[in-house]
């Protein structure tokens, strides 16, 4: 069972978040992105069956989105959410944007996810600061709890890793002597973007 669908058994056995925890979790992170400035490439480990990427997509100067999972059924399940529809042909993005979708492992490196500005992870991570010291943490509640249970604080938490401004990486560096490419490409799409063409007659 998905996390998704265990948390929607939890809360019609209980207290009802509207809307769900893991459906709040999704608007958040992608609300920290969209404030963050420059981020225009996004990796997500641990994607499972693509439901953030619904949220990703949203992201308007996003000019790339990577996806990367371990289970095969869900990955075809994220391939399926992840292609244009007809619909993203005709209200085209400010710019283009490719999607792919990856088979492989969060603990592994590859070295096509060089230069990305964002990673997101979630429901995975533990110790990550000590293995990144270039990184502060801050943590922020997600899914207020209902009032008679205010003192035990919120239902879900997330992490903000920001890179220190006094570090001179960039915030997503893969070691130079890693395998050129450790995950298998499942399938890719591009969203069309607008062209002078299109952006002279919206105006």
């Amino acid at each position: 069972m998905s996390e998704n669908k265990k948390e929607e058994v939890l809360e019609r056995s209980g207290p009802v978040f509207n809307p769900p925890v893991y459906i709040q979790r999704y608007t958040t992170v992608r609300d920290i992105l969209f404030k963050l400035p420059g981020v225009v490439k996004v990796v997500d480990f641990g994607c499972a069956e693509g439901n953030f990427i619904k949220y990703l997509k949203k992201l308007p100067f996003a000019t790339e989105i990577s996806c990367i999972d371990l289970h095969e059924p869900s990955l075809e399940k994220a391939v399926h959410v992840s292609r244009p529809n007809a619909w993203d042909f005709v209200f085209k993005r400010h710019q283009p944007l490719k999607i792919k979708i990856f088979k492989g492992s969060a603990l592994e490196n590859d070295f096509r996810l060089q230069g990305y500005d964002a990673v997101t992870c979630i429901e995975l991570c533990n110790g990550v600061l000590d293995r990144f010291p270039d990184y502060t943490v801050k943590i922020q509640g997600v899914g207020d709890p209902p009032p008679e249970s205010s003192h035990l604080g919120s239902l879900s938490q997330l992490a903000v890793f920001m890179l220190k401004a006094s570090s001179t990486r960039h915030p997503y560096t893969i070691n130079s002597n890693a395998p050129a490419e450790t995950y298998v490409l499942i399938d890719e799409h591009i969203y069309p973007g607008r062209s002078q063409a299109d952006s002279e007659q919206v105006t």
